[in-house]
């Protein structure tokens, strides 16, 4: 049956949002940041108030549709086909939020962070009774600029892949694209990958898939803006915009706008405001980058890229936790060169942590736990099993095989190594370290 739509649909699609949640305090927090809000506990009184008014959008709440997600949103698409659909969901719901994307639905919103962003997308536009100007369009369009680069910002803190998605988002709904997507550089060099899709995804229309990956290869190859307007040869029926999203010398991604709402040709000032903003975008994503760069960096030793002391101690720490679950054992060794003149010398000591590094087997971790001290956690692997008769045969071995960085490093130098093991000798980090300096301790 097709749902006809009446000028009150109409005017009532600019206003309101139908909100599917029984949850008191979301819904306190939800109606607070969007005007115009109107909640139903129930998706079936939802989809009725739908089907008798076309909303602004609909906003649903994951866990008051679990496990029925896919038929609301499929039913509220066949009811409202042009009314786009949001999903509030929890941090461990990603996925789900991302197939729910992938079968129609606008975006998702990730709590607590993402709720910040529901007054951006949601927020009801005023309208005027009288016809719009060419001012009133200019006004309108600006301000949409403004608030994709305020929504830009206020992604700063964000992790690079969901600064990616959600940024693209914002830029194609500022722009106001009815169809567009975002590339990233997929696992085959200079392949693109579509990361992002806004609006239509119909995989009929080949010839569109095909212009937007071919102008997003090239600029994701190249680094240039591509503007292509409707009618020639090869292109979109309403043209297509190709924007790499750029910073300094990087292409990140590639952003593709092959259609627009108001129905418009793409022109310059829409390249223009793409690149400002896909510029923006790209210096937050490689801010992002950096900043998880640092943050690794910041728990290991620069000279020699082992964990310092204290990241070392908790990730024994976690390991043991772990043990402890599974019923295994952890194995701590403490590695000191013997004392003699290039033992003290800095570069050998750096040198030594490197080579420690490279010498360690799949699932070990190792640490600096001073100038001249070395620790290595590590547990049996199910290979190692067959190799070695007991579990004291695999810890020699591997005492053996470390201590040999030492001659890599120098002909002359030679390892003191202790061993303590979870939980024979301590149940703790502490009394592990404990247990293995004190018989390091011990003259040879």
């Amino acid at each position: 049956m097709t749902q006809e739509h009446s000028a009150t649909d109409v005017a009532d699609s600019n206003g309101a949002i139908v909100f599917v949640c029984r949850d008191p305090g979301r819904r306190a927090i939800v109606e607070g940041l969007v005007q115009s809000t109107r909640t139903h506990a129930a998706a079936a009184d939802a989809l009725l108030a739908v089907a008798r008014t076309a909303p602004r959008a609909v906003l649903l709440n994951l866990e008051d549709v679990a496990g029925s997600e896919q038929d609301v949103l499929a039913a509220l698409q066949r009811c409202r086909p042009d009314v786009p659909v949001y999903v509030l969901i929890a941090p461990e719901d990603e996925p789900i939020g991302r197939r729910l994307v992938a079968e129609g639905a606008a975006d998702y919103f990730v709590l607590p962070s993402g709720i910040k962003r529901l007054p951006t997308l949601l927020e009801p536009e005023i309208e005027t009774a009288s016809p719009p100007s060419s001012a009133d369009v200019g006004n309108r369009r600006a301000a949409e600029l403004f608030r994709a680069a305020c929504g830009l910002a206020e992604l700063a803190g964000s992790q690079p892949q969901p600064l990616l998605r959600d940024g693209a988002m914002l830029i194609l709904r500022a722009l106001g694209a009815r169809q567009g997507c975002v590339f990233s550089r997929g696992a085959e060099a200079g392949g693109a990958e579509r990361v992002v899709t806004l609006g239509e995804t119909d995989t009929d229309d080949l010839a569109r898939l095909e212009a937007e990956r071919a102008a997003a290869e090239r600029a994701l190859r190249t680094g240039e803006t591509l503007l292509v307007e409707a009618g020639t040869a090869g292109a979109p029926p309403d043209g297509l915009l190709c924007v790499p999203i750029r910073d300094a010398d990087t292409t990140f991604g590639a952003l593709c706008l092959s259609g627009k709402t108001d129905g418009t040709p793409l022109e310059q000032d829409d390249r223009d405001a793409a690149t400002a903003l896909a510029d923006a975008l790209a210096h937050l994503y490689r801010s992002a980058l950096l900043r998880n760069e640092h943050a690794r960096l910041a728990l290991r030793d620069v000279n020699t890229g082992l964990l310092k002391a204290d990241p070392f101690l908790t990730c024994l720490e976690a390991q043991i936790v772990r043990a402890k679950d599974l019923h295994v054992e952890v194995g701590l060794l403490l590695l000191e060169p013997q004392p003699s003149v290039q033992a003290q010398e800095a570069d050998v000591l750096e040198r030594l942590g490197v080579a420690i590094r490279a010498a360690l087997a799949r699932g070990w971790e190792a640490g600096r736990l001073d100038t001249g001290l070395y620790a290595v956690s590590m547990h049996r692997a199910p290979e190692d099993k067959s190799l070695y008769k007991t579990a004291d045969d695999f810890y020699e071995a591997a005492a053996r095989h470390l201590a040999l960085a030492g001659q890599r490093v120098d002909a002359g130098l030679r390892l003191r190594t202790a061993l303590a093991v979870f939980p024979r000798d301590g149940a703790t980090t502490k009394a592990l370290v404990a247990a293995a300096e004190a018989r390091l301790a011990v003259p040879a």
